[in-house]
This record gives C-alpha cells, structure tokens and sequence, in this order.
C-alpha cells in the first residue's frame, strides 16, 4: 500500500485552520461522494477515517475536491472517445449514403367510380400493368436509371429494387366548401431516386401511363432529400458511442474475479 501522505493531510499552514466539525462532516459526506462509486466501494471507509483525523483546511478540501474531478474525467475519457467516435461513424454513413428523393404527383380516376370497391377493381389491373418488368425495364433503358447496380446486379433485382422505389396510394377526398378537387377516388404516385429531377420525369411518365386517370397535381420537383437523415444518424452514433464507452469504463473499473 502506498503510504506517501497526501498533500492536504500535511502539517497546515498557520493560517490554514482546519474547519468547524460539524462543517467538516457535511463538507466530507459531500465530497466523497464526488469520487467514482468504485474507487468508494474500496477505499471509501478508510478516506474518511482519515479525513476524520486529519481535519484538513478548505485549502486541503479544495486539493480533495481537484483530485476527484481529476479521477472522474480520467474515467470519463473513454466515455468521451466513444461519443466522438460515434459521432465520427454517423458522419461518415451519412457522407457515404447517396441522397434520395422523393417525387409525387395525385391523379383521379376519370370518370369517376361508384364506390370504392369499383375504385379499387379499377385501379388494381392498372397499377399491376405499370409495374410489370416491361413497363419497368422501358423505364430504366429510357431514363438509365440504376445504371451502376446493373453492372453488378441481375436484371430482376434491378426491377425490384425500382418496384420497391415506386410507391402508389388510394386517395379519397370527400369535396367541401372549401375544397376544388373533390369529392373524388384517386391515388399518389411517388418514386424515390438518387436524382431529383430524373425522380420528376419518371413520375410524369408513370402517371401519363394510366389511361382513365387525371392528373390533378403534377410531378413536383424534390425541394431536399428524404435521407439520409444527418440528424438521426448523429443521434444514433452518439448514442451507441457513449453507450459502447460506459459500458468499456464500468467492465475495466469492474473488480477483477479470481
């Protein structure tokens, strides 16, 4: 055991007047408190016998005070690293993810159905044709899109992976006062691509492809991005770095087991 005497246990200085007792209790529950929970766990009883003893001035509870700051951000330090690092590893997801936009357009059905059952036995056959692998492979020929992934893709996961891209939802709107466009049976066309512009195209191309249909609002061009989301993935990267971090310091601060 080390037996150096620290430098606030030393003999004070005339004008270092050790503190009231019952100041210096509650001085020392406080202070002791402030060191790492297992730095307490095995020298926690004996410090304070020696504090008891020692009685030392504010000039030894500031020493005191500075030396458990100094072990906390020794032992946080890892927990810093993995929040940087984190951090770090969500940026470079982010910089490494291509952007994606989101084109969308809303038709109608012209003339319009009964009910939405007849909405529904009219649109199925349509948007199943504009999904088919011809509709699709003229699509990606027309506009080269996903000209990278057919380099190193089969053709039929090309499509399916454009057919993922394509999203096509019902739309009802129930008219009013102040509405223009209803009531009405219809459906959002959207498709999601690297490039806002070509996104736009393709989209005024699938809905110039539904024959009984009007179009009510026009491909729109993409203001931003849909993802990558910079916010989330630096949420996430600080999250499991720090996370990654408290759980190394509590494992290497853990008591070693025989």
């Amino acid at each position: 055991m080390n037996t150096a005497i620290p430098v606030w246990a030393k003999e004070t200085k005339p004008h270092d007047e050790p503190l009231d007792e019952v100041v210096g209790a509650a001085v020392s529950g406080f202070v002791v408190r402030l060191y790492p929970a297992s730095w307490r766990g095995r020298y926690e009883a004996e410090f304070a016998a020696l504090l008891e003893e020692v009685q030392p001035s504010w000039r030894g509870w500031f020493d005191i005070l500075r030396g458990a700051v100094e072990m906390q951000m020794r032992r946080m330090s890892l927990v810093a690293f993995g929040g940087l690092a984190g951090l770090l590893l969500g940026l470079c997801v982010f910089l490494a993810t291509p952007n994606t936009y989101v084109s969308k357009s809303v038709i109608r059905f012209d003339p319009q159905p009964a009910n939405q059952k007849e909405a529904i036995d009219l649109g199925r056959p349509k948007i199943e044709e504009l999904l088919s692998r011809p509709t699709l492979t003229t699509l990606i020929v027309n506009y080269h899109l996903y000209t990278s992934d057919l380099g190193k893709m089969p053709l039929e996961e090309v499509l399916e992976k454009m057919k993922q891209s394509i999203r096509i939802s019902p739309v009802f709107i129930g008219g009013g006062k102040s509405s223009n466009k209803g009531p009405f049976f219809g459906a959002q066309v959207e498709f999601a691509y690297r490039d806002p512009a070509v996104a736009q195209r393709v989209v005024e191309d699938l809905t110039g492809r539904l024959s009984g249909f009007e179009v009510l609002d026009a491909a729109n061009l993409p203001n931003g991005p849909v993802s990558p989301n910079p916010k989330v993935l630096a949420f996430i990267g600080l999250l499991g770095g720090l996370s990654l971090g408290g759980f190394l310091t509590v494992f290497r601060r853990s008591p070693k087991t025989a």
